[in-house]
């Protein structure tokens, strides 16, 4: 039972790191979380941890500013693989339209986990969104958003699509929430993982 305790708290402590070698710019630390072959799924990015970490670095200090709160994880282990989900929150400031805004969203990390030689390590990360919210920071001077392009985004994810939309990124229309298709997608494809199959990826 020991052991089962000791990798969980290492598990979470996994995630932890992510989010505070991430939101500080501490980009060689951040590479100790994954595993070599790891990959990540946001709506702005899909690909390896090697590719975030560039994007990432490039962006850093520009256009919006963002920090992630973890509020809480569940862990399951099965042997020598793990899966964690954490509900997070996503702050963020920047400037879009002309007008300084606020964003808070509220989401979950899913979280595939492998133990090698070891040591727990990232296999693959995704976003599962809830909702979000946009405000403008001077109450005085209302946020002025392109309607059109509001609509297209996301019901769950809607506000920090605009802002991704608006800076220029490609945004996934597609990712999960808690419940329907794609949420399904998301649990059946962790059962599998737990149950020592491979992470087939959607394309």
């Amino acid at each position: 039972m020991n052991h089962i305790l000791e990798d969980k708290q290492q598990i979470r402590e996994l995630a932890e790191s992510w989010v505070l070698f991430r939101d500080t710019a501490d980009w060689e630390n951040f590479k100790t979380v994954w595993l070599p072959s790891g990959t990540i799924d946001t709506l702005w990015y899909q690909g390896s941890w090697e590719g975030y970490l560039e994007r990432s670095r490039e962006s850093w200090g520009r256009g919006m500013s963002s920090v992630h709160y973890l509020c809480g994880s569940l862990v399951e282990v099965a042997a020598n693989r793990g899966m964690c989900r954490s509900n997070m929150k996503i702050y963020g400031r920047g400037t879009v339209d002309g007008s300084e805004y606020d964003l808070d969203v509220t989401a979950q990390f899913c979280d595939f986990v492998e133990k090698r030689e070891g040591n727990w390590g990232l296999a693959h990360r995704c976003v599962v969104h809830v909702k979000d919210r946009i405000d403008s920071v001077d109450a005085r001077s209302p946020l002025h958003l392109d309607a059109a392009l509001l609509t297209e985004q996301p019901s769950h994810y809607r506000h920090l699509a605009y802002i991704h939309a608006r800076a220029g990124r490609v945004v996934k229309k597609d990712m999960p929430g808690l419940e329907g298709l794609e949420a399904d997608r998301l649990k059946a494809l962790g059962r599998t993982w737990l149950a020592g199959g491979a992470l087939r990826l959607p394309v």
